[in-house]
């Protein structure tokens, strides 16, 4: 066996070398294999390259290939079968108590994971595991991977790092010869001690290897090249292979003047000054981006290149690199789509982060959730399932019942609901409210087979959805994909018509796949019966783990976006680094889930430094991607979603303290927050209206001509809004059709109390709840609402106090207490049924609660004396009647909560609030709260006796608010009356502007509403000018 050099083509970073490679590959008559780091740039190569007589792979698919090769190849596992294999592991060392202070966490999702990364980090090692170990911790976690290979070797396994050390195993004991042409590596710059043991011992068996690495000069960047270079050098003098460096001879490609210099500057302690020569150069092939927040960013940074491409650059010579693609990913995706640019999104990502993954794992909960309307909704109507039942009008149905039979979960009460009712429950034809039928109850009467139907066949879909409460781990699966087949998801991801269509459909294979591995690795565990808890357990944490490659459109005709992890070995033109903030890139270095400091110093004073994150590795990746840069173009965010400003990256600064002050400025362009878009900014259409409608732009395309006149006149109608001329758009109704008819009505309607209240809180509050009649839809749940509460406590007083015949005292409480107690036990036996709502596990601690409050209230009443005895006359009391204010006369209406008499025969009203916050006379007096003027004439109107007080009775504190005396009333009659008859001429002329009746400091209305995000008041707000929300 005679041992071939292993060749290193030695060039800084930018000189070629990848060029030289290539063009040595094809003037090569014989095959060659290439190994690249990254997925996406072996298809870069394979877009590219004529690779006719090349096998381009990653060093997994290398040693795929290889291991196949072999006379006894192990069998290859992947990621998921790996984890049921070290969780077999755990728990064989759980049984010969041998994890330590482990064993609390053997169990958890996140340990396996982390024990797994750290099996691999010691395989890469390529050291044999040392025979003294000082620390506790190490010998545990040398226990596991002893355990683990034993494991692998006796079923004959091997996973994607294993398989590395058994090529090398088979290599080093000359039980195989390899037979490879020649083998390059290109793109790595820290190769691991097993990736150059490999490499030396097939260099020692022949084969011609040749690794392209940088050697750019002593600083930060050249620590991992150098790192490998020394690995290698180490590797194959104990291998008796010898090593020739051949530096790059030829000269470096061109680059412009200004970016160049950068380079050869970069990370130097004692840069060069930049020379004025290079000034006009940098101007036009560096661009720095500034931007108020990420969205800004990314705008700017696609309006880059949107020029680019219509100066004639080719798609596929433009490069965006961000460090996280996570917050990125949606930005770039709609913003290309809206600037009509082709991009090509390529990411690795947690299955579990996909949206269809996340749909089915919200799928398998819904029998432990107890079958939650929100889950069962979010199924049925989910984009990624085409259930065959129920279909588009099954659902519609089950959701339109179980809002009104108010089904928040339940098996058994969603079936309850597609009981039929029973004929005696029909209300006669003259007692139906047209208004209040519901579906079940029409059904009940019409269609019964309808509900028996759809009873029917949720009950299967029940079935179909509950797992079996144990069964072995294959078992589980075979019974998930035939869920899954009944949810159709091909079908599904083949309608979908989205940008992200790609990434469901990778995301969907791969999850199949993983299933497969997950049933092959759990055999191979011997995992026995598990529960559905601890199936759905395993399956969740393997999902988190597994990560997929997906890219959104062909490379090779796209401009491409990629993150940092995958852009090594990536070379292209045009370049754009997006998010140079601090803490983003370079991103800060996670915490060692298992060992100390001090624990690794140890193993690397023995020789033995296992792989680590190395800040080295990231700024040696950023000069290397700026060194092939024909344009090169920096963005960053200054402020944080808090509007706290951002400081940027060093890297972001390593740069600009390269340029002189006049050319940093030259080369920046910032954004402001809110910065409307100009004739140079505007690339979407919408932004192409808004430029010519602000000035900013001359001539738009015709095609933009009707957007451009609506948005003019919405322009003309805000303008006519600010001036305070008022008008229809201001919430003035004109006197002409079609707002005749609505204002005729206004005009005849019959008044409320709480109607007078909500014009004088906000007349658009008075407009969408009285002329729209919006309501707020309501959040369906269990238990009893705000409302059915004060509900409740108005019912239990009512009943009490009409069982009253003298006032209520400390003599006569005793027997209130007790006829109180008779009262309570019949309302709350119907109060579910009576005040419609479903009881939920917390509704005996609130019968409870209300029972005591309401005891409370009246030992409070009975030893009073904010007002004179009196003896309970009137309960709910109805008044209605008509109400002269000036020249018009209104019709009132209204319930009083209790009226009483002293011995007088004069009357004294209550309202009771289970609110605790009292209110002010003036708000009465100055008529914005006239609960009580109404009632006080609508009693005197009724019963024709005199009114003697009124006042509001707190339930909850127990105290008063609001007291009205006669003398004090009498005296602010006529001037209450005026403010409820402003209130009248206003409505019945269609006054509803949006205006603020008590604004706050910021301009918004006081308190809350609940149009707030309909009322033109809610989004009005006074922004103080600062310092840094409105310099560059």
């Amino acid at each position: 066996m005679t041992p071939t050099p292993l060749t290193l083509l030695i060039a800084p970073s930018g000189h070629g070398k990848t060029s030289m490679l290539v063009e040595r590959l094809h003037a090569a008559t014989s095959p060659a294999w290439v190994l690249l780091p990254t997925p996406l740039a072996v298809e870069i190569w394979h877009a590219h390259i004529d690779c006719s007589n090349l096998q381009v792979l990653t060093f997994g698919q290398f040693a795929r290939r290889f291991a196949d090769m072999l006379p006894d190849s192990p069998t290859f596992i992947d990621i998921a079968t790996q984890y049921m294999l070290v969780r077999r592991t755990v728990r064989r060392l759980a049984d010969q108590n041998a994890l330590g202070l482990f064993a609390p966490i053997a169990d958890t999702g996140g340990f396996i994971r982390t024990l797994t990364a750290f099996l691999e980090e010691w395989t890469h090692t390529a050291q044999p595991i040392p025979d003294h170990i000082e620390h506790e911790r190490l010998r545990l976690l040398f226990n596991a991977y002893r355990a683990y290979q034993t494991i692998l070797h006796e079923h004959n396994l091997a996973d994607q790092h294993t398989l590395l050390r058994v090529v090398l195993n088979a290599l080093e004991e000359d039980r195989f010869s390899p037979g490879i042409p020649a083998l390059v590596v290109d793109g790595f710059a820290d190769l691991s001690p097993l990736h150059c043991r490999l490499l030396a011992a097939l260099a020692r068996h022949g084969t011609p290897v040749t690794v392209a690495l940088t050697d750019n000069s002593p600083r930060t960047v050249d620590i991992p090249f150098q790192r490998t270079r020394e690995r290698l050098r180490r590797f194959c003098a104990e291998a008796g292979v010898p090593v020739e460096e051949h530096p790059l001879a030829t000269p470096p490609p061109t680059r412009p003047a200004g970016l160049a210099h950068i380079q050869a500057s970069l990370f130097e302690p004692a840069a060069p000054p930049f020379p004025p020569t290079h000034h006009a150069d940098a101007q036009h092939t560096l661009h720095l981006v500034e931007a108020a927040d990420i969205e800004g960013e990314i705008r700017a940074v696609l309006r880059h290149v949107r020029r680019w491409l219509d100066s004639g650059t080719p798609a596929h010579h433009i490069l965006l690199v961000a460090p996280n693609l996570d917050e990125t990913a949606p930005l770039l995706t709609s913003i290309s789509h809206e600037y009509n640019i082709p991009l090509a999104l390529a990411r690795e990502e947690p299955l579990a982060a996909n949206p269809l993954i996340s749909h089915i794992i919200t799928l398998l909960d819904i029998p432990r959730r107890n079958f939650r309307r929100e889950d069962l909704l979010d199924a049925w109507h989910s984009p990624f399932f085409q259930w065959a039942w129920p279909d588009t009008d099954a659902t519609h149905m089950l959701e339109r019942l179980s809002a009104e039979e108010i089904v928040v979960r339940g098996r058994d009460t969603w079936l309850d609901m597609l009981t039929p009712l029973p004929e005696q429950v029909f209300p006669a034809e003259d007692e139906q409210d047209d208004e209040s039928g519901r579906l079940r109850l029409d059904l009940s009467r019409s269609a019964p087979d309808v509900l028996e139907t759809l009873r029917t066949r949720l009950a299967a879909f029940f079935q179909r959805l509950t797992p079996p409460k144990s069964a072995t781990f294959p078992e589980y699966v075979d019974w998930l994909r035939t869920l899954l087949d009944d949810a159709h998801i091909p079908e599904a991801l083949q309608a979908e018509t989205s940008l992200h269509s790609e990434r469901h459909r990778v995301a969907w294979e791969t999850f199949q796949h993983q299933l497969d591995s997950l049933a092959k690795g759990a055999t191979l565990a011997d995992l026995g019966t598990l529960t559905w808890h601890t199936f759905v357990s395993m399956l969740r944490a393997t999902l988190n783990g597994v990560r997929y490659f997906y890219r959104s459109h062909a490379p090779h005709d796209a401009v491409l976006a990629t993150d940092t992890t995958l852009a090594r070995a990536v070379q292209r033109p045009v370049l754009c680094l997006l998010r140079l903030n601090e803490s983003v890139w370079p991103s800060p270095t996670p915490p060692d889930p298992l060992l100390r400091r001090h624990e690794r110093q140890h193993l690397h004073e023995n020789g033995i430094p296992l792989r680590q994150p190395d800040p080295a590795a990231e700024v040696a990746l950023f000069y290397e991607l700026i060194a092939h840069a024909q344009q090169l173009l920096l963005s960053r965010t200054r402020f944080d979603d808090n509007g706290t400003i951002w400081p940027p990256s060093p890297f972001w600064t390593a740069i600009t303290d390269l340029l002189p002050d006049d050319l940093r400025q030259a080369c920046t362009e910032t954004i402001r927050r809110g910065a409307p878009p100009t004739a140079d900014t505007a690339i979407a259409p919408a932004e192409q209206v808004l430029a010519t409608v602000l000035g900013e732009m001359e001539e738009a395309p015709a095609t933009l001509a009707e957007r451009i006149a609506r948005v003019q006149q919405n322009a003309h109608i805000e303008q006519q809004r600010l001036s305070g001329e008022g008008g229809v758009y201001d919430g003035c109704l004109p006197n002409e059709p079609p707002f005749r008819d609505v204002l005729a009505r206004l005009a005849a309607q019959t008044w409320s109390a709480s109607a007078f209240r909500d014009y004088a809180l906000s007349p658009v509050r008075y407009f969408a709840r009285r002329v729209l009649r919006l309501r707020e839809p309501e959040t369906l749940r269990e238990g009893i609402h705000r409302r059915h509460y004060g509900q409740l406590i108005h019912a239990l007083l009512e009943q009490t106090f009409a069982q009253m015949s003298a006032p209520l005292t400390a003599e006569t409480l005793p027997q209130v207490l007790a006829q109180l107690e008779t009262i309570a036990d019949e309302l709350f036996a119907t109060a579910p049924e009576r005040f419609g709502f479903r009881p939920d596990p917390l509704w005996e601690w609130e019968k409870i609660s209300i029972h005591r409050m309401v005891r409370r209230l009246l030992h409070w009443e009975a030893t009073q004396s904010d007002w004179p005895l009196t003896t309970p006359f009137k309960q709910e009391q109805e008044i209605t009647f008509d109400l002269p204010l000036g020249e018009c006369t209104i019709r009132v209406t209204g319930f009083i909560d209790r009226i009483d008499r002293d011995e007088s025969g004069r009357l004294h009203l209550f309202d009771y609030k289970t609110g605790s916050k009292p209110i002010n006379p003036d708000e009465i007096i100055k008529g914005r709260h006239v609960q009580l003027p109404i009632y006080w004439w609508g009693a005197e109107h009724a019963f024709q006796t005199p009114v003697a007080s009124a006042r509001f009775i707190h339930v909850r504190t127990c105290k008063t608010s609001g007291n009205l005396e006669r003398e004090t009333f009498a005296e602010h009659d006529a001037a209450i009356r005026e403010k409820l008859a402003d209130v009248v001429r206003h409505v019945q002329a269609g006054v509803f502007p949006a205006v603020p009746t008590q604004p706050e400091k910021n301009g918004r209305c006081a308190g809350f509403c609940t149009f707030i995000n309909f009322c033109r008041c809610g989004s009005r707000r006074v922004v103080q000018p600062t310092e840094e929300n409105q310099t560059p």
